[in-house]
Formats: C-alpha cells, structure tokens, sequence
C-alpha cells in the first residue's frame, strides 16, 4: 500500500495519483520532495517541473506567482505631426459616413374580389387593407370583411393582406380548409398571390382576384 503523503489515504500498490484527493503519488526510482509546491502545498516528486496540484511551473517558485500583464494598447487621437525629421503621423478619417436612404414603402396595392355566392356576384375593393373572409357570429363577435353565409365556413377563414409590397392568402386554421387553383392550401402558411388566383370556400362561395 502507498501512503498519500497529502491526505494520509491508502493506495493500492502501483498507484500513481490517490483515490481520496487526487494528488500525485511517489512512483519507483521517483522519490517525493521535501517542499511541497509553494502555491497551493501539492507534493509533487524530485524532478518535476510543474506542479501537479495547480500547474504552475516549479522552477520560476521564488519569482512573482503572477505574470506581467503588459499594458494595454493606447489609440491617440492627435493629428498634430511629430517633431523630428522622417516623422509620420497617420491621420484620422474624419470624412463623415452616408446616411443610409431609407427605402420609400411601397403604395397599397390596388386589387378587387369577385365573389360568387348564394346573393349573386359581388365585387369586393381591396387597397391593401387586411381583409377577413368568414362567417358571422354575434355570439363571439366575429364580424369577417367578407361575410360568408354557409355553414361549411369557418368564423375566421381565410385573410387576405398586403406585406412588403406583395398580396398574400392564409388559411386561419379553417375547419374545412381553403381550395386555391384547385389546391388545398396549407393552414396557418400565407402564399403570395397572383392575378387570377380563384378560391373556393365551403360548398357556396368562388373567391376570383383580380391585381391591377
């Protein structure tokens, strides 16, 4: 059994760091020193350089345990040349930086509805406003831009909106979804309509767009 010289725990024989702290144990032909390391009192063996508890180099044990720490870099800010012949003086860009042009927003986009329904056809205006396309219900007060009387509609349907000069479609999540071009539209993702896009709600209702 080898004695941890630190903490006085047994180690099994061939041993080389304890099992109780982890410090580091005399191996054959390497005896341990009589100092321990004098940063933090690990004892280490005859020979060694660095210090196992802590890292630090033994050699260097009498100088500062701290290294220099060199001073930071200074930026002057002084455009006057220096005296002296051959001196040269870097200048400051004082030239002041563009201001970036804010982009003009785009003008609402002119579009119209042409809504086939139970009541006929009828022409809804759309100049970039949001448009909500459903059902009407005063119980929970849902009052849709596009009031849709069919049963197979959902309260909030579809919505119609204008973002970043371009018209987009969403499906809000509709109990029985939104057909466009004869595709079902995925719920709750806008798509950027076209002139001529038609949609289909419920089993009464044919949305047609037209984008001047």
């Amino acid at each position: 059994m080898i004695s941890c010289p630190q903490c006085q725990t047994a180690n099994p024989a061939g041993t080389e760091f304890c099992e109780g702290c982890g410090g580091r144990l005399s191996a054959p032909g390497r005896p341990p020193t009589d100092q321990g390391c004098p940063y933090c009192g690990t004892i280490g063996q005859a020979g060694d350089q660095f210090c196992y508890g802590c890292g630090r180099p033994l050699e260097d044990a009498s100088g500062s345990t701290d290294d220099p720490i060199a001073p930071a870099p200074t930026h002057s800010t002084d455009t006057t040349p220096s005296a002296g012949a051959g001196a040269a003086t870097t200048l400051l860009d004082r030239t002041p930086s563009p201001t970036p042009s804010t982009p003009t927003p785009a003008g609402p986009i002119q579009a119209r509805l042409l809504v086939q329904g139970p009541e006929g056809e009828q022409r809804i205006e759309f100049q970039g406003q949001d448009l909500l396309c459903g059902r009407r219900d005063t119980r929970t007060r849902v009052f849709p831009d596009l009031e849709l009387d069919d049963s197979a509609a959902s309260r909030r349907h579809l919505m119609l909106f204008q973002e970043d000069g371009r018209l987009w479609a969403q499906d809000l999540e509709s109990g029985n979804g939104t057909i466009r071009n004869s595709t079902l539209m995925p719920p709750g993702e806008p798509q950027e309509l076209r002139d001529g896009d038609v949609f289909k709600i419920g089993r009464r209702y044919v949305l047609k767009l037209r984008i001047e």
